[in-house]
């Protein structure tokens, strides 16, 4: 089955985001590696308190926003399945009311046609009698037609209902499937975001820890190998994004 823009789209959302997760996972290493270092310094106790209790609330507040973004998606997904349900109960309802005045018409028509050749009959039987017969298999083929165009009318509508009924559930289904494709893209940027946010409130973190230190040439070399390190990280993980957007816009000139 090809793959349609849409497709395209949120395989790319995935992708970086599985792409942020391994990036942070490298971050997170190599500032444990930093951490560790530290803390065997005599001199950077309280500094890196401070630096721990900054880090804290940092990731409390990612925290808060990846909930906050879960929430929201499983709102927009749910409100999208009700949505469906509304949509299918009203395309059925109408379905129902459809398929009763296909009937009731045809009743109708065949009542109709009935009493149409029964008075046609009733005057045949008042010609002479040579006429008789031909006048009542005239009205009997008449008859015939009349229920035939009857029966014919009723499939057409029924079929016609059933067209209309199965379009409205597709859409239906179309429709919830599109809102939860975006509730999903939506959720994916806004966990993007907040891992972007949490990066740079760790680094200015780091900044503050950095000049807290800077009296301490040990403390400093340590400072300074880790960031060379978030900077190789930055550059790769950059990197390795433009080779996805990349890719992304090259599939989509195939769609």
């Amino acid at each position: 089955m090809a793959k349609t823009i849409s497709d395209l789209t949120l395989e790319l959302s995935r992708a970086l985001s599985t792409l942020d997760a391994r990036c942070r996972a490298k971050r997170d290493r190599a500032e444990a590696d930093k951490d560790r270092r530290l803390a065997k310094l005599p001199s950077t106790g309280a500094a890196l308190k401070k630096h721990e209790r900054a880090l804290d609330t940092i990731v409390q507040q990612k925290n808060t926003a990846l909930h906050q973004a879960a929430d929201a998606r499983d709102a927009a997904i749910d409100n999208g399945r009700s949505k469906r349900s509304d949509a299918h109960l009203k395309v059925r309802k109408q379905h129902e009311r459809e398929q009763d005045r296909a009937l009731k018409k045809s009743i109708r028509a065949k009542r109709e046609a009935a009493k149409v050749y029964e008075a046609a009959r009733r005057k045949a039987k008042k010609l002479a009698l040579g006429s008789q017969y031909k006048a009542i298999k005239k009205a009997q083929a008449a008859y015939e037609d009349a229920l035939a165009e009857a029966r014919q009318s009723y499939d057409d509508a029924i079929e016609d209902a059933r067209d209309k009924y199965r379009q409205g559930h597709e859409d239906g289904l179309s429709a919830e499937q599109q809102a939860r494709r975006e509730a999903n893209r939506k959720f994916d940027r806004e966990v993007s975001n907040a891992h972007e946010a949490h990066d740079r409130a760790v680094a200015a973190a780091d900044m503050a820890l950095g000049l807290a230190l800077a009296d301490d040439p040990k403390a400093q070399a340590i400072v300074s190998e880790y960031q060379k390190k978030l900077m190789q990280i930055e550059r790769d993980c950059s990197a390795a994004k433009q080779a996805l957007h990349k890719k992304f816009r090259e599939d989509k000139k195939k769609v």
